[in-house]
This record gives structure tokens, sequence and C-alpha cells, in this order.
């Protein structure tokens, strides 16, 4: 212990004196720490890949006149490094994310001790905050955390984190030992749901800016609080609701609504700009006297400050109090289908959000809501018509489109899911993903050639995602333009070098244009990655096959028919090579295999 906490500090100092100051011509005012899990676990299911990806796009929508980014990374117990002090440029910081390689365990606490002593020491913004994504739970010696976060926000982001897990279990728990928020984004096959999250986590109040009033409940209405396709699961949070009074007059008991901090009961006790300490704040037993709990919208106002710290249990619970008092308002109903929504109870929420269509059905982000939570359910089809309730009441808007284009394309109707990527690319043409969605839709309907186009336009935007390069080589290769193809799977390799199926992809093409000892070598760079893919143990005997290497290849055949002994392509392609060896008695052996099956 006394090695890695040395290895730590000397880190720390060494990144310390690394920092460069901020640019004389910058105001700073938010100071963000990306505490980033590089662990050896971040290389299953592309997570690693996934996870660049929403990093490097949150990355791309910082302002550089006013935030400053700092990169963490923790790739092992006693490795934990400052790859990038704090920085406005967008393009060092990117380039610093790609650099990344997993291996290693995770140091979970190790790492936020690190940054949180790093964000004090060196940030030039008022507002700050600690953002650590992760994979998985601590499996290096625990270190103790300060809980101490009066100017200081931290959320605590589970990727690839199953809903209801012992995993996800521990990392609440980590979370409220620290005072930070746990939000679980989901697996690791959607990058996108990690960028929303992102986003939002870095654009909610930070425990400074919590200390200005929330608005009062007509000024909440016009306002759209809350998106339920930008929220993610979060929890480990009280059964029961603490009343307000409790929580007023306990300055120093649980955090459980952690009202002192957000100011929402100031707020809903309409206090004044100037709030002073937190005596002010709180008030006493005459102040709290005076809030009115039987007005529905103390208790919208309640929920709405509770769900913008991420405390998404207390929310519902809040709006149901409301409900319970006036269950004819859309606001309290919308407000529940959120939380819920962002709790992971998808089924629930999509009951809500029906509840509130009953009060006000021309509101389309609540059959925005609706359908994002069916969309989450799988339950395509029915999502599909929810986006298209809510598309007939503001067309204009691009998540709408993208929306049904997702659902479509689940459905396998990948012609009308190309026409909703199309509606959504009129009004919102810098968006990749969504050039990447229309990609992929023709791609799948078989015209290479537009996915191909589509792909290019795609990587435009967003040339330092690897899938679109990928994308884009595998259309090119169906074309037969091998030469093309190769040379986008470089350019995809370049960017995540860990990912068997661009190492595949490239030996294929290579193997196609006649180049069989380079095709073989990108062949075993996927096999060093996934070496129990018999697919890529069967590439590499055909190329050493062609390359007239009998013997390499009937081993390398034979690999292949450890995992896959029902394929009688591998027995034929093994058959084939003992043949050519003159071994005329095993090659018939093998034949006989082959016929059988």
């Amino acid at each position: 212990m006394r090695l890695i906490y040395s290895t730590l500090i000397l880190l720390l100092v060494l990144s310390i004196s690394g920092q460069s100051e901020p640019d004389a011509n910058l105001s700073i005012e938010r100071s963000t720490v990306m505490l980033f899990d590089a662990s050896e676990s971040m290389k299953d299911n592309d997570k690693i890949n996934s996870a660049k990806i929403a990093v490097k796009e949150f990355i791309s929508a910082l302002d550089p006149a006013t935030d400053e980014l700092a990169l963490i990374v923790f790739y092992d117990c006693d490795n934990i490094v400052v790859e990038q002090p704090f920085t406005a440029d967008q393009s060092a910081l990117s380039s610093k994310v790609d650099a990344i390689r997993p291996t290693g365990k995770t140091p979970l606490t190790a790492a936020m001790a690190f940054a949180k002593s790093y964000i004090e020491d060196n940030a030039n913004g008022t507002d700050k905050k600690i953002i650590q994504l992760t994979d998985g739970t601590e499996t290096c010696s625990r270190r103790t955390v300060s809980n101490k976060t009066e100017d200081l926000d931290i959320s605590i982001i589970g990727f690839d984190i199953l809903n209801g897990s012992e995993q996800e279990t521990e990392l609440m728990n980590y979370a409220q030992s620290i005072g930070a928020d746990y939000i679980n984004a989901g697996n690791a096959s959607n990058s996108s749901d990690l960028i929303n999250i992102l986003q939002r986590e870095y654009e909610k109040p930070t425990r400074a800016q919590n200390l200005a009033p929330v608005p009062s409940y007509d000024e909440a209405a016009g306002q759209n609080l809350s998106l339920a396709s930008s929220a993610a699961s979060s929890g480990n949070t009280s059964d029961e609701l603490i009343e307000p009074d409790e929580v007023l007059e306990a300055e120093d008991g649980p955090e459980e609504l952690n009202l002192s901090s957000a100011s929402s009961a100031a707020s809903i006790d309409n206090a004044s700009d100037d709030l002073g300490g937190p005596d002010e704040v709180i008030g006493d037993q005459d102040e709290a006297a005076k809030l009115n709990l039987s007005d529905p919208s103390y208790w919208i106002n309640m929920g709405n400050a509770l769900y913008s710290q991420g405390k998404y249990n207390e929310a519902a619970k809040a709006y149901d109090e409301a409900i319970k008092l006036n269950s004819s308002d859309p606001l309290a109903w919308k407000g529940k289908a959120d939380a819920l929504y962002a709790l992971g109870q998808f089924d629930e929420a999509a009951k809500a959000y029906d509840e509130a269509i009953k009060l006000s059905s021309a509101d389309p982000l609540l059959w925005k809501g609706k359908a994002d939570a069916l969309y989450a359910l799988g339950q395509y089809d029915e999502a599909a018509k929810a986006y298209d309730e809510a598309i007939k009441l503001s067309s204009a808007d691009p998540l709408l489109w993208k929306g049904k284009a997702d659902a479509l394309y689940a459905l396998g109707q990948y012609d009308e899911a190309a026409k909703a990527y199309d509606e959504a690319i009129k009004l919102s043409s810098a968006d990749p993903l969504l050039w990447k969605g229309k990609a992929d839709a023709l791609y799948a309907l078989g015209l290479f050639d537009e996915a191909a186009k589509a792909y290019d336009e795609a990587i435009k935007l967003s040339s330092a995602d690897p899938l679109l390069w990928k994308g884009k080589a595998d259309a090119l290769y169906a074309l037969g333009q091998y030469d093309e193809a190769a040379k986008a799977y470089d350019e995809a390799i370049k960017l995540s070098s860990t990912d068997p199926l661009l190492w595949k992809g490239k030996a294929d093409a290579l193997y196609a244009l006649g180049q069989y000892d380079e095709a073989a070598k990108a062949y075993d760079e996927a096999i060093k990655l996934s070496s129990s893919d018999p697919l890529l143990w069967k590439g590499k005997a055909d190329a050493l096959y062609a390359l007239g290497q009998f013997d390499e290849a009937a081993k390398a055949y034979d690999e292949a028919i450890k995992l896959s002994s029902s394929d009688p392509l591998l027995r034929k392609g093994k058959a084939d090579a003992l043949y050519a060896l003159g071994q005329f008695d095993e090659a018939a052996k093998a034949y006989d295999e082959a016929k059988k099956l």
C-alpha cells in the first residue's frame, strides 16, 4: 500500500508540474476532470471504443472560451495518469483519448482520491466537476475518499453494468459514500446513450450553482426540465421519502434529499437571490411552517429539484405526492415518468407517460418520452408509432425522426428507416450519428455505393470514430473495391487497434487482392485479440494455403476445427492441405469427415 500511495503522489506531483497556465484571453468558468477507466475489462464487447467515441463527442461540444477539461486515466492499481492537464484545446484532448489502451485492474477509489486532489490544486474555474466513467467495481486496495463535496460535483457513470446486479449495487454504495451521483449508461453497444448522459451530467448545475433558487412552478411550467432519452438509471436511495420539514430541520442529518445543497427548499419557499449561509437557506421552524404541503406545485418543484440532482427515486416519490393532490396535472405525470425512465424502470415510465398524454395529448415531449421508454423495452413497433405521434406535433425536431428511424431499423424495415434518417438529416445535417444511421440502413439494403457515400459524410463530421471507417470499409469491400477497403480498415485500426473485426476486415481485403502474406499477418493480429473465433483461424489457414505453406495451413485449420467442429469447410480445407503435403491417407480421412457434415 505504501508503494502504491507513493507512486500515486509522485504521479500527481509530476502532473501538476506539467500543468499549463490558462490562456490569458480565456475566462474559464467550468473545470471538469474526466476520470476514465482503462482497466483490462474495457476491452470486452468493444467497450473501450464506444467509450472513446462518446468522450470525444462530449469534448467536441465543450465551449473552449469558458470550459476546461483534464483527462485522468486509471490503467491499473498503481498506474493512474494525468494524460492531459487542464486545457480548452479539444484536439489535444481527443488525441489523448485516442491513445488510451486498456490494461490492468480497477482502482476506483484511488483514482477518485487522485482526481479530487488534482482538481483542488489545478482547476481554474469556479464550477468544478469530476465525471468517473467505469465498467466495473473496485479490484484494487480500497482507499478512503472524503465525502466533502461542498464546491465539487461528482458523477459516477456505470458503463455496461447490468441493472439490479451486484456490480450496480456496489457502484451505488460507492457513489453514495463519497457524495456522488450514480448513473447507469446501459450497454456497450450504444455510444449515443453514453454521449447523452455525459452531456446531461456536465450541464447539470454544480453544487455551487445550486445555491441559486430553483424557478417557481409557473416559471418551470414553460421549461423542458428533463428529457427521458438523455436520462439514465440511478439509485441506492431511501425507500421512504423524507418529509420536507424533517429535511429543513436537520442541517447535519442524512443527505437523503440533499435539499440544503440544491437549495430546493429555499426555492420552493421563494427565497431571495442572496441566500446567505446554510442557516439562512434552511431557515428555522417558523419558516418551514410556511411551506404549503397541500399545494401540488410545492411537490412538483421538489421533484424538479431532486431530479436535477440525479435523485431520481426521491423525485418520483415527490411527483407521486403531487399526483395524489392533483391527478389531472400532466407536468406531475411527466416528471414521474422522466424519473422512472432515469431509474431504468421503462415499463412504469411508459405507463406514466400514458397518463400524461391522456391529459395533454398535444405535447410532443410526452409522446417522445413514451417512445423512448418503449424503445428501451424492445417494443420497437409501438415505439415507432409513438414517435409518429410526436412527429405530427413537432415535425421539425430531428431527434423525433432519429428515434423513429432507430426503431424502424431495429424492426428490419431498412428502407423506411433510411427515409426517416433523411428527414432527420434535413433538419440537422451536422449530426454524424444521423449519417451513420442512414449508411447502416443503406448497407443493410445492399445499396453499398450509397452507403459508402453516407459513411463519408459521417466521417467528415467525426473522423475519429472507428465505426464510421469500418462501415465505409465494409461497403467498399462489398463493392469489390478491395484496395480502398483495406485503406479504410487501416484508418479504423489507427483509431481502434484492439478491435479484431477491423483486423479481420483488412485481412479479408488483402486476401481478395492476392496479398496473402500480408493477409496472414493481419489475421494473426486479429487472432491475438480474439483467439476463439474460428473464422480468423480459417482466414489465416486459407492465406497460408495460398502461399504454399501447407503444413502451417493444416495446423491453422485444426485450430479452427477445435472451435467449430461441425463446419465441413474447415475439414475440407485441412484435407486439401494434407493432400498437398502428400499425406493422402490423412487427407482421405479428413474428406470423409467433411462428407459426414
